[in-house]
């Protein structure tokens, strides 16, 4: 289920896309217009020891393979300090 819907600096959240086991994610517009899909975990798994370490690796490495495939969604934005963390693609 999704939670209520958040609030994020520069983005307006639209709709909810879908929810999972780790996490959620958002439709929602940039503030030029453009749609953007934002990724959030669920705030019960960022408190584990190693969440900011595996969020970082999974930025680092979408980043990396962005690089060389047009089949992997490009990362605009992020901010792992934000509660909860996002990854807007």
């Amino acid at each position: 289920m999704l939670d209520q819907t958040p609030k994020i600096p520069n983005y307006e959240i639209i709709s909810p896309l879908g929810s999972g086991t780790s996490g959620q994610v958002w439709l929602a517009k940039d503030r030029f217009g453009e749609r953007r899909a934002i990724k959030m975990a669920h705030i019960d798994h960022i408190s584990s020891s190693d969440y900011q370490r595996r969020f970082r690796r999974e930025v680092r490495a979408q980043q990396q393979l962005y690089e060389v495939s047009s089949h992997v969604a490009r990362i605009f934005d992020y901010d792992e300090k934000h509660i909860p963390p996002y990854i807007v693609m």
